[in-house]
């Protein structure tokens, strides 16, 4: 307990004893690749009463999650270049504030991700496009599977080729 006399007065006022917050995480720098998606950091902190937390970037604060054990998750739903730079986990109490700076390195840009994006989708729709011509032009009939149970391709009935 800690006692605290009143301003003039003989009077004690007993307190609950109580602690200064301490961000207890040992993450310092946080290396984000462009694209990744779901990226972030836990902060969490001690203290007595339980400190609020807070997480801020260029003096703004910004939303996070309140985890199941009391810490707070900063998220990042999908990584860009601009997330780059210092985040800061504060934790306040009636005792005082502790912060942490947490550091986030981006690698790669936003050009080449994009690139990259659309090169895969582009030889997704050619090779779909190519599929669709070639069952168009280059079938040279369809041949009816007799009134039978279905086939699946490449077998034969009565050496008849099914495709």
């Amino acid at each position: 307990m800690i006692i605290y006399p009143p301003v003039h007065s003989n009077l004690y006022i007993l307190h609950p004893a109580g602690s200064k917050p301490k961000i207890e995480d040992p993450t310092e720098d946080l290396i984000l690749r462009v694209g990744a998606l779901n990226q972030g950091v836990t902060c969490t902190a001690t203290g007595k009463p339980t400190p609020k937390l807070s997480w801020f970037k260029n003096r703004n604060q910004l939303h996070a999650f309140l985890t199941t054990n009391g810490s707070l998750f900063h998220q990042i739903q999908k990584v860009e270049s601009t997330h780059g730079g210092e985040y800061i986990c504060k934790a306040e109490n009636v005792y005082g504030t502790d912060e942490k700076v947490f550091k986030y390195v981006v690698e790669g840009d936003d050009a080449n991700y994009g690139a990259l994006v659309g090169i895969a989708v582009t030889v997704f729709l050619i090779t779909l496009i190519g599929a669709a011509v070639y069952v168009k032009f280059f079938r040279k009939e369809q041949v009816s599977c007799p009134p039978c149970r279905p086939y699946t391709s490449l077998q034969t009935v009565k050496n008849t080729l099914f495709l």
